[in-house]
């Protein structure tokens, strides 16, 4: 490999009179083949073969300006895919900023090598400003340029080595991190997107933020703060069926990143609350940096709500499914560990209540990974039993929680159905959730197994869950629920009380005949009613239909 880096080396030094050239491609040329050579897999070293003699075939204009896609393409495989490997990510680029000098002063590259995060945030987010100005200016700039020049003139004074100017009046607080400048990024960013819209409407506006998005993601997608990219896309680009054009994948390790950040500063603030239990006379100071860090907190459960919601399937598009439908969906936290999925997959529909371990942060990640799981068992691998595909979850679940090795407990319960209406049947699976159904005034109740998704099992035990068959009937009204809404605490007389399931199938029973809109506003009606001044006990999510 490295006599045909020595080669191309040679070849592109000929036409390349520039000494600093010289010694940048000698450079690449040393890099790339130490990357490849730490390389241990015979098949993975012929797809970095591959991808390295492309880049060897472009201009030398454009290797220099695609490096980053290259190196980033080259790090991830040696880091994630070629394990075991004696390299960390923060080692290896140590490394290359004391053995490459010259390939790390390049202007392209230079975020990447850049140790501290907030830098590396700053820099990707005035690119990403910037190439939605440059796009804007072609056909805005003639009557919208005080707003574009003034906007590029605050882009391109942050941050400076030692003096941080700072537009709107914003201040940098000492000790404090550049968040501030993220802020300010965000507010730009709406503005610029609000003006867009108002003068060629908004699918013009998301038009321009995508294109650039996927510009920048070529090159530093895989930088752990290019997440800052995200945070400047409007809610109506995040919440809009047109977040598919970004990449899913993305988004996901996004959310990932944000919710572990978040775990450092709820543990910041534990420590915070600690300081004042010995410090008394610290207390007016340590409540207001306790305000600050709440709000940071607030601010990043609700982008991950954002997302959450945005990689979930819309309650409006499975209400389209069926003849008549609610969800009553009330999570206890921003985000939740209860949510429905629902998928077409040729004939056949499916649709479930997925209740994970915990709720809010913990129950998040468990319903990301969940969801993606049954996208991929169903959409991707065509499974299409019921059973067959909680066997499948099941495996999913233990394998991405690496249960077997870390003894983890967390899992799901879950009630899914497959509804054939060319064969004229629901087939159902449950984990300790049951389907119900309404009929000629009687309650039926068809069981789920006994035993959970996920959760730890000795290896010699084997689960294999169980599938029920029914007929579609025209008369029937048919449930899926958590267990949310049977567990909430509260009564008139005691608030220690559950409102348990005979309660719960009770109001199935008094309002079964009515619409379904009308259903859910009983079941809201009832829940408030219960609960009272409570707090609520868990998510809660019933979803009814008709067929």
């Amino acid at each position: 490999m490295f006599d045909q880096l020595q080669r191309w080396f040679s070849k592109k030094s000929k036409r390349i009179s520039s000494t600093n050239h010289g010694d940048l491609l000698l450079e690449i040329s040393v890099m790339l083949n130490f990357l490849v050579e730490e390389v241990n897999d015979a098949q993975e070293m012929k797809s970095f073969k591959k991808q390295v003699d492309v880049f060897c075939k472009k201009s030398f204009e454009k290797q220099v300006t695609q490096f980053p896609k290259i190196y980033l393409f080259l790090e991830q495989y040696l880091l994630e895919v070629n394990k075991p490997t004696q390299h960390s990510k923060k080692g290896l680029r140590s490394f290359i900023r004391v053995s490459y000098p010259t390939i790390v002063s390049l202007e392209s590259s230079k975020v990447i090598f850049e140790s501290n995060e907030n830098k590396q945030q700053i820099f990707l987010g005035k690119l990403f400003l910037q190439g939605v100005f440059k796009r804007s200016q072609q056909i805005l700039g003639a009557t919208e340029g005080n707003l574009f020049e003034n906007a590029s003139n605050w882009l391109n004074q942050i941050p400076k080595e030692n003096s941080l100017p700072i537009p709107f009046n914003l201040k940098l607080e000492k000790g404090e991190d550049l968040t501030g400048f993220i802020n300010l990024f965000v507010k730009i960013s709406f503005q610029l997107f609000k003006t867009i819209t108002s003068r060629f409407g908004e699918d013009f506006a998301k038009n321009f933020y995508i294109q650039t998005y996927n510009d920048i993601a070529e090159k530093y997608k895989n930088l752990n703060a290019f997440s800052v990219v995200l945070e400047l896309f409007p809610h109506q680009i995040l919440d809009s069926d047109q977040v598919n054009l970004l990449s899913k994948h993305q988004i996901q390790k996004v959310l990932m990143e944000k919710l572990e950040l978040l775990e450092d500063t709820l543990n910041e603030l534990t420590q915070k609350n600690e300081e004042l239990q010995v410090a008394q006379e610290q207390l007016i100071q340590s409540e207001l940096a306790l305000s600050k860090q709440n709000k940071k907190t607030q601010d990043s459960i609700h982008y991950a709500r954002r997302i959450q919601q945005a990689m979930l399937v819309k309650e409006e598009k499975v209400l389209t499914y069926f003849e008549d439908a609610f969800i009553f969906f009330k999570p206890r936290d921003v985000v939740s560990g209860d949510f429905y999925w629902c998928v077409e997959s040729g004939e056949k529909l499916f649709i479930a209540v997925v209740d994970c371990t915990g709720h809010g942060v913990p129950g998040s990640l468990m319903s990301m990974i969940s969801n993606n799981l049954l996208n991929e068992i169903v959409v991707r691998r065509n499974i299409t039993k019921t059973n067959e595909i909680l066997n499948n979850l099941q495996i999913g679940i233990k394998k991405a929680l690496q249960q077997e090795e870390t003894k983890n407990r967390d899992g799901l319960d879950i009630a899914l159905c497959m509804i054939d209406k060319t064969k004229g049947i629901l087939e159902f699976s449950g984990a300790k959730r049951p389907l119900l159904y309404i009929e000629n005034n009687k309650l039926v109740e068809v069981k789920g197994d006994r035993k959970s998704i996920g959760g730890y099992q000795k290896k010699e035990e084997k689960i294999d869950f169980s599938i029920h068959q029914l007929s579609l009937e025209q008369n029937r009204t048919y449930y899926l629920f958590s267990d949310g809404y049977a567990d909430q605490f509260g009564g008139q007389k005691i608030k220690t009380e559950k409102f348990m399931a005979k309660r719960f199938r009770e109001i199935f029973m008094a309002n079964f005949s009515q619409g379904m809109r009308e259903q859910k506003e009983k079941l809201k009606e009832a829940f408030e009613q219960w609960k009272g001044e409570t707090e609520q006990t868990d998510d809660i999510l019933v979803l009814g239909f008709r067929i």
